[in-house]
């Protein structure tokens, strides 16, 4: 077995305390074999922000090509959250079309899916907002990693933390 060493980083645990009391130890490990880095020579384990966890992520990163075709549609929950959405939606459905019922029924909610998926495109999406909070965690904690006493480091850890959770929360809507 061997230790498949972490790309950006030293440690992979945090106590969080904020004050002089701060410890950071390397507890967590990815261990492979020599099968492993015959199969997966390009494989690497990268730090990922602990968020809201006092251990740091470790994520085993491997590339092959993965290509199953689009994704079908999904009309989200956190979408009814945004007052635009229910313009965006009856604008659509809106649209004149002529033929039987069934097939009104077919073009009016090909309408709908185009056009939110187009308005969905526009905005800021709940995955871009968790992207940007787990980026701003990975950053300070990146910081930490240099400077692990530093006051504003730590205390800009806390407000990532805190955006993080009300994201997370958003996240929740959207897969619930």
């Amino acid at each position: 077995m061997e230790d498949l060493p972490i790309n950006n980083g030293d440690w992979s645990w945090c106590n969080k305390q904020i004050t002089h009391k701060r410890i950071n130890a390397k507890l967590d490990r990815v261990l492979v074999n020599a099968e492993w880095l015959h199969q997966f020579n390009d494989s690497k384990v990268v730090f990922t922000p602990s968020s809201l966890l006092d251990h740091y992520g470790l994520l085993v990163q491997w590339f092959f090509d993965c290509s199953v075709g689009p994704k079908p549609f999904k009309f989200l929950k956190i979408w009814c959250l945004q007052a635009k959405v229910e313009k965006v939606v009856k604008k659509a459905w809106e649209c004149n079309v002529t033929g039987s019922p069934i097939h009104v029924l077919q073009k009016k909610l090909r309408s709908v899916k185009d056009t939110v998926k187009s308005w969905n495109k526009e905005r800021e999406t709940t995955s871009d907002q968790l992207q940007a909070a787990r980026e701003a965690i990975y950053s300070v904690q990146m910081d930490l990693l240099q400077d692990p006493n530093n006051q504003d480091s730590i205390s800009k850890e806390r407000e990532a933390t805190d955006n993080l959770q009300h994201v997370l929360g958003l996240e929740e809507i959207v897969w619930a």
